[in-house]
C-alpha cells in the first residue's frame, strides 16, 4: 500500500510539473506575439516584406512560378467551394485573410472568414486593418469556438511551428473540417537539431521534422501530400544557419 501511495504521489507531481511546463510554453508564445517589438517587426516591410512575417516561398505550378499565397489558394480549390467557411490559424495582422477575401470575392460574395490568433494585441490591430467581414477568434488552437464539421478550408502559415502540442492542434482541425474539407499548412520543419536551438529560443518555436507532422496527421485520419518549394537562397540559409526548412502540406480526411 505504501509503495502504491508513493507511486500515486509521484504520478501526481509528474502530471503537475508537465502541465505547468506546457502552460509556460503557451504563455511564452503569447507574450512573444503580444510584444510591441514583434508586432512592429511584422508591420515593418523591411523585416520580412509586405507584412507577411513568414519566409517568402516560390512554387512551380503549371510551368509558372508563383508565390506561396497564390499557391496555397490554388491547391485549396477554394474557387470550387460554395459559401465556404475558411480559417486562417495564426493569422497575425490579417494579411493572408485579406488576400483570401480579395481573391475569393471574384468568384462569390458568400463566404465566412475567421482569423485565429493567440495574441489579443494582434487581433485588435488586425481588426483595424482588414474589412469588417473578417471575424477573429482568440485561441491557442486547442479549443476553437466553432462547431464540428463546419469548415471547408483551414490555412496556416508558419504558425503551427509555435504550437507545443501539435497532435492536439491537428485533432482540433480534424474536428472542425467537413468531410471534404482541406487543411493547407506552410511551415518551418526541423532540418538540423544542433542548429535549431537559436530558432527555438529566439522565435519561441517548437520545431519538429516533416515526418513527425505527417505521422501525427496520418494517425488522426488525414491523407497528406507534400509540396517542396523552389530552393531559394533564403531556404538554403535557413537550413545552413538556423536548422529549419520549409514545405507546404495539403491534408484531406481519409
Amino acid at each position: 500500500m505504501i509503495i502504491l501511495f508513493i507511486l500515486f504521489i509521484l504520478f501526481i507531481l509528474f502530471y503537475i510539473l508537465t502541465k505547468t511546463n506546457i502552460y509556460e510554453k503557451y504563455n511564452d508564445v503569447e507574450k512573444y506575439y503580444n510584444n510591441n517589438t514583434t508586432i512592429n517587426n511584422i508591420i515593418d516591410n523591411n523585416y520580412f516584406g509586405k507584412n507577411t512575417w513568414h519566409t517568402p516561398l516560390k512554387f512551380n505550378i503549371n510551368n509558372t512560378t508563383i508565390d506561396e499565397n497564390n499557391f496555397m489558394f490554388d491547391i485549396s480549390n477554394l474557387k470550387s467551394k460554395k459559401n465556404p467557411i475558411i480559417i486562417d490559424y495564426g493569422c497575425g495582422l490579417g494579411t493572408f485573410l485579406s488576400f483570401i477575401e480579395t481573391k475569393y470575392s471574384t468568384y462569390s460574395k458568400q463566404y465566412k472568414l475567421y482569423g485565429v490568433n493567440i495574441s489579443n494585441n494582434q487581433i485588435n490591430i488586425a481588426k483595424s486593418l482588414v474589412s469588417k467581414n473578417i471575424n477573429f477568434i482568440k485561441s491557442n488552437g486547442n479549443n476553437i469556438d466553432l462547431k464540428k464539421n463546419t469548415c471547408d478550408i483551414i490555412f496556416s502559415q508558419e504558425a503551427i511551428v509555435h504550437h507545443p502540442e501539435k497532435k492536439k492542434l491537428f485533432t482540433e482541425f480534424y474536428r472542425l473540417l467537413k468531410n471534404d474539407g482541406s487543411l493547407i499548412i506552410q511551415d518551418w520543419f526541423l532540418f538540423d537539431i544542433h542548429k535549431a536551438s537559436y530558432t527555438n529560443n529566439d522565435y519561441k518555436t517548437y520545431l519538429e521534422p516533416l515526418n513527425t507532422y505527417l505521422k501525427y496527421l496520418h494517425d488522426i485520419g488525414f491523407k497528406c501530400h507534400v509540396f517542396t518549394p523552389i530552393k531559394t537562397t533564403i531556404i538554403k540559409d535557413n537550413e545552413l544557419n538556423l536548422g529549419f526548412t520549409n514545405y507546404v502540406i495539403k491534408c484531406n480526411k481519409m
